[in-house]
């Protein structure tokens, strides 16, 4: 992985506001493993926390985001040596060799590592939340580390005994510290309230969660943003790219509060390095991402069949335009060349996977036409409806083609609603 990484970079690969995707997706497979690992050595159901997952999955697309450009962008700074001169390869090489060991090497160890700590724990957590009508009070074990890093040892030698909703919890934890090899163990003890002098040794700033370790994993991820990787702020983000004059002073002039694992533009920019590696350019032009997930990918053929006269211009443009808008649903379009394929098998798109033809339409008499062809003549499995007026008589038809086609799928959404509809 590694040196076709900095093969990339050295060859031109943009790393100041682009995800290199190999190594992205290296870095992410490995958090995403001391994720699973974590989860299972707790008391995990993973079918009654899909929410859960699913802002997990993303928080740690986040942060191998950030990793893997903080990374690229430390190596692309020593890419001219201090003649201004390019370096060649090797010695590049060389001179980024200390960053790729700190990276590739001890930290992601201690990242990989830490995500199996704050996954367990936020499996346990789960296992708290579920019995604490029976097991009301958690305790702070003592570490099992032969070296026991000094931030904690107060509280496990008190040791802390508090409710499981109390709000020191939300402050101290078990994991919110590197290599941190504390647990907690539920009890129905009763629970020994700090005293003052407990309390206000707490607050001392070295017993804090160190940075990117923050909060409980349930609600933060395994790694937050308050970690270097992240900017401190949006203005600093390399990803944070809004639009127009309104963007422009947004970004600069307006303050915004930064949550990176909920923010658009870092998913934006996720998504395009996934589909870099799906969708090589050479054969598809990444026509359009949306924050929402949706995307737009169009084979490279089908944007030369769509100049060949106005006509196919025409059918281009609003095939691209029925796309991008269901896009912005959040759907996957994979937008098709029409030559080179067998008869039959003549449909626009693949929609989220299935075979679907796009009609865009202002009329209720070429519904059935339409669709009649894609289902017979085309191969589709569905029929996307871009319709251009709200009328009775649309519907009805679109009704009628569900009775004489009712194993196929017709969507259909008011162009000026953006809201998909199904029979």
């Amino acid at each position: 992985m590694l040196e076709g990484y900095l093969r990339k970079i050295y060859d031109g690969f943009d790393v100041s506001d682009e995800i290199e995707p190999t190594a992205f997706r290296e870095v992410l497979r490995i958090i995403n493993t001391g994720a699973v690992q974590g989860l299972t050595e707790g008391n995990f159901i993973p079918t009654h926390h899909e929410s859960f997952l699913s802002a997990l999955r993303h928080s740690n697309e986040v942060f191998s985001a950030f990793k893997t450009h903080a990374m690229g962008t430390k190596m692309a700074e020593r890419l001219f040596g201090e003649d201004g001169k390019l370096r060649s390869f090797e010695e590049w090489r060389k001179a980024v060799d200390p960053i790729a060991r700190h990276h590739v090497g001890a930290w992601l160890r201690t990242e990989y590592d830490t995500a199996i700590i704050r996954a367990h724990h936020a499996a346990d957590w789960f296992e708290f939340e579920a019995n604490k009508d029976i097991l009301p009070n958690l305790q702070w074990l003592p570490t099992t580390s032969p070296s026991p890093e000094a931030g904690h040892e107060v509280f496990w030698r008190l040791p802390i005994l508090l409710p499981i909703d109390d709000s020191f919890w939300s402050d101290h934890r078990p994991g919110d510290r590197w290599n941190c090899k504390c647990s907690l163990e539920a009890t129905d003890e009763p629970a020994q309230p700090l005293s003052d002098e407990d309390s206000r040794e707490a607050d001392n700033p070295n017993r804090r969660a160190q940075p990117g370790l923050e909060g409980n994993p349930i609600e933060k991820g395994l790694i937050t943003d308050k970690h270097p990787y992240y900017p401190e702020s949006c203005s600093a983000c390399p990803f944070y790219k809004p639009q127009g004059i309104k963007g422009w002073v947004r970004k600069r002039l307006v303050g915004r509060t930064k949550d990176c694992h909920n923010c658009p533009y870092i998913s934006k920019a996720i998504t395009r390095a996934q589909l870099t590696e799906r969708y090589p350019i050479d054969k598809w032009e990444h026509s359009y991402v949306h924050a929402s997930g949706g995307y737009v990918v169009t084979e490279q053929e089908r944007i030369a069949e769509g100049k060949i006269n106005k006509q196919e211009q025409e059918v281009y443009r609003k095939e691209q335009a029925i796309a991008k808008d269901l896009a912005r649903m959040g759907h996957h379009i994979e937008h098709l060349a029409e030559n080179n394929r067998p008869v039959g098998e003549r449909y626009d798109t693949l929609f989220d996977g299935v075979k679907a033809d796009f009609k865009s339409t202002r009329s209720h008499n070429n519904i059935a036409k339409y669709g009649k062809k894609a289902f017979r003549e085309q191969g589709a499995d569905m029929v996307v409806y871009r319709l251009e007026q709200h009328t009775e008589g649309m519907l009805k038809e679109l009704k009628n083609l569900k009775e004489l086609f009712p194993d196929k799928r017709i969507v259909y959404y008011y162009d000026d609603e953006q809201v998909l509809r199904e029979l």
